[in-house]
């Protein structure tokens, strides 16, 4: 019982997530790699729906880098779903991280297609990212910016704790503190240093 729990929540927070908009430019961006107009209004209702996904990967000649997928057109269950393996890993050779892929059965089953959808997406962002030249969906993918120092840059950040313990050094030498805890400053000239510091 508390399985069967477990799997309608997440079905019921899949659902709350969908969005047939991103379905329809998922399924448009595949049309327009394969060139072939799509079976089935919703990748997950008919066998040919699902393996019309699949060839995607092999539409994006991103070899070697993903090894093209050999797709049974087998009507087998079990062939179906070895069809979505293979594509999955060809998934992540492309890069797309794990918490953007989804399992074999989303896609079989039809149990979580916002997944599928967001895998769709972000196949498009890393193909861009490898060289692919078509068109791109979604957000961007972030890139990594690389900062570099000169050696004299080091050296400055290596000696900014010291320059700190010194201002507090002299800070505190212009300071004094009364035994009841307030604050007791020995030069008026060190409160407007402060103040002006401070902004």
């Amino acid at each position: 019982m508390a399985t069967c729990s477990l799997d309608r929540d997440i079905a019921l927070r899949a659902a709350a997530k969908y969005d047939p908009r991103d379905e329809l430019t998922a399924i448009e961006f595949i049309e327009s790699v394969t060139g072939v107009p799509f079976p089935s209004a919703t990748p997950s209702k008919k066998p040919q729906g699902r393996n019309y996904s699949l060839h995607l990967l092999n539409s994006l000649n991103l070899s070697p880098l993903v090894t093209p997928i050999k797709i049974s057109e087998s009507k087998m269950p079990f062939k179906q779903m070895e069809n979505i393996a293979k594509f999955l890993k060809g998934v992540e050779q492309l890069g797309v991280p794990c918490h953007e892929r989804f399992m074999t059965v989303d896609l079989w089953e039809g149990k979580n297609m916002y997944q599928v959808i967001i895998c769709i997406f972000s196949i498009s962002r890393h193909a861009a990212k490898h060289g692919f030249q078509g068109p791109v969906i979604g957000p961007k993918l972030v890139e990594k910016k690389v900062r570099r120092f000169t050696i004299d840059q080091l050296k400055e950040a290596q000696n900014i704790p010291n320059k700190l313990m010194n201002f507090s050094t002299n800070v505190n030498s212009h300071i004094g503190y009364r035994q009841n805890g307030v604050l007791d400053f020995k030069d008026r000239n060190c409160f407007f240093f402060l103040f002006f510091y401070a902004h």
